[in-house]
């Protein structure tokens, strides 16, 4: 049975990004029926079938767009101006497609930690991978 409230989560996702907001699922999550729980574990929306039949066809979309601009690229005649808008295009449609298909938006280098640190921050970020922050959660970066 379809999810009705996973399918309105992955619209208003949609709506959200093409008006070039913030996405937080799990605030998204609760105003669209789901309990603060579910809401504070956004996967168990996003990998709903509901959802990705939603989803899937934009970031399927996407890909063919990112795939014509990076053809594009390899023009010999661009100008400078047109090269850099194609590049701004290029990343701002990967972000969505990582942020749709639930990949990392962005990525955070921290240097100078001892291993100790490394080894800690590491074990955190592993804990942080199985139960995500709302605040981690669509982070557009």
């Amino acid at each position: 049975m379809a999810s009705i409230d996973a399918k309105n989560v992955a619209k208003e996702v949609l709506e959200t990004i093409g008006k070039g907001k913030k996405v937080v699922l799990g605030k998204i999550a609760i105003k669209n029926g789901y309990a603060k729980n579910t809401a504070d574990s956004p996967k168990l929306i996003t990998e709903t079938d509901s959802y990705k039949e939603i989803i899937d066809p934009v970031v399927n979309k996407w890909i063919r767009e990112r795939d014509r601009l990076t053809k594009e690229l390899e023009s010999r005649d661009l100008t400078e101006e047109k090269y850099e808008t194609i590049i701004r295009s290029v990343d701002l449609i990967t972000k969505n497609i990582q942020l749709l298909s639930g990949g990392n938006t962005s990525k955070i280098l921290i240097t100078g930690l001892t291993l100790e640190e490394q080894n800690k921050l590491r074990e955190l970020n592993n804990d942080n991978e199985t139960s995500p922050r709302e605040d981690d959660v669509g982070n557009a970066g």
